[in-house]
């Protein structure tokens, strides 16, 4: 006769049921990114003229867990970072930091819920 004790985690079922909802909370954060680089550029630093770097900011899902967004101008770089004396206006960088906060809560409100859930 032998004694078993039999370990399980859960994880597999946990993983598979908060895989969807930290999905959508990447995808959220990806679209707030590129929202808040639209109106930081048209009126945090009136950075519009023909409105075609406006209109070239766009986002791309790569993975369930990575979003990129992006300023397809090709002079968005340098209105971004400065250039030729211009003084920068970093609107992607600031509508980054603008999102973190809300993404950040997300996710380690994901967490907190795969920890209550942990048999």
């Amino acid at each position: 006769m032998r004694i078993e004790a039999t370990v399980r985690s859960g994880i597999p079922a946990l993983t598979d049921a908060l895989r969807g909802e930290g999905s959508q909370i990447v995808r959220k954060a990806t679209f707030d990114v590129s929202a808040r680089t639209k109106v930081n550029i048209a009126q945090k630093y009136q950075a519009v003229d023909t409105a075609f770097m406006l209109n070239s900011v766009g986002e791309r899902i790569v993975s369930p867990f990575e979003g990129e967004s992006y300023v397809g101008a090709e002079y968005g770089p340098y209105v971004h970072n400065g250039a030729n004396g211009r003084e920068p206006r970093p609107f992607q960088d600031d509508a980054v930091e603008e999102v973190m906060p809300t993404f950040e809560r997300a996710v380690e409100g994901l967490f907190d819920k795969a920890n209550r859930s942990v048999p």
